[in-house]
Formats: structure tokens, sequence, C-alpha cells
């Protein structure tokens, strides 16, 4: 199960936390408070959600879905094949630049040691 760097705290669900924070702060540039509002869903709520550490509920996968269109396929298991094309398009470049810019830290490191 994935950890977080500053403590040693679980994260069973970071993938979909990364899927639902993307979409939050990159895709409709909103923040916590009124994403949640949009929802229906508590601040703390979404915290949980977007931190990995507490799955997102059906009735949260649904909330995206009918408020944003994002599929219970994409938000579950990362599967891009049903969502609209400009979500796909978006999500397919943010993560080759989350990869690139992995890689050129990593490739930083390297060539330190």
């Amino acid at each position: 199960m994935a950890r977080t760097k500053s403590e040693n705290v679980e994260r069973p669900w970071a993938d979909v936390a990364e899927r639902v924070t993307w979409h939050r702060k990159v895709v409709e540039q909103m923040n916590q408070d009124r994403y949640g509002e949009i929802l229906n869903a508590k601040r703390s709520q979404l915290s949980n959600w977007e931190t990995g550490t507490h799955r997102l509920s059906l009735d949260g996968a649904i909330a995206l879905n009918r408020a944003f269109g994002l599929s219970l396929d994409f938000l579950y298991l990362g599967d891009t094949n049903n969502l609209p094309m400009a979500l796909r398009q978006a999500w397919l470049e943010w993560k080759r630049e989350q990869e690139d810019a992995h890689t050129s830290k990593t490739n930083h490191v390297e060539d330190q040691a």
C-alpha cells in the first residue's frame, strides 16, 4: 500500500485520490469547499478522498459523474476510455507531464551520485 513520505500513513486508495485531486485542482481549479458544495459532500469527506486514506464512496463517484462527467471506470480503475474526449486528453497529457518530471528528477539525482 502507498504511504506518504512525511508520515507513515497507509494510502490504499492513492490512485483514486490522484484522479479526484487532479480533476478538482487542474481541470476545475476549485478549492475543496466549492467542489464539495457542487457534490453535496463535506469538505472533510472530500479531503479524505483526496488523501487516499478513505475509499471514494459510490455516492461520491456518482455525484462526480453527474456533476462533471467523470466515469466510474476512470475514478476507480483509471480507465480513460469512457471519459469525454477533452477530459481524456487532459488527463493523459497531465500524466505524461508528471512522468516526465519524475524521470527528469530521477536522472538529476543519478547524475549527482
